[in-house]
């Protein structure tokens, strides 16, 4: 079985919202909004992003992903060149520990 892909986050999204969520994610990656990648040091992209997961290394650059106007995050897959080209995103489940939350979710078609 495949891993599924997962995003973390600063804070707890109660799990009650999982569907709510997937019809927002959905709903916005309809618009068409350009997805631009750049490289970037840590600290460069902690300015610009709400969490940075706990694990990227500080001395070497990094890819920061920007999504339309929502905030900047650090990143490492594959990416596409707008949100139009991804598929029906599903939330297969919401994660709390402490206070963080991780999201994992699948992407079909495309």
């Amino acid at each position: 079985m495949a891993k599924k892909a997962f995003i973390h986050y600063k804070g707890i999204i109660d799990h009650s919202k999982k569907e709510e969520i997937e019809i927002e994610v959905n709903r916005v990656k309809e618009q068409n909004l350009p997805i631009v990648t750049k490289y970037a040091t840590y600290e460069e992209i902690a300015k610009e992003s709400k969490f940075m997961p706990p694990n990227l290394p500080k001395n070497k650059t990094l890819r920061m992903l920007k999504i339309g106007n929502y905030p900047a995050m650090a990143d490492g897959g594959v990416q596409v060149k707008n949100t139009a080209e991804i598929g029906k995103i599903w939330i297969a489940n919401i994660y709390v520990n402490k206070e963080e939350t991780i999201v994992r979710y699948g992407v079909v078609g495309s």
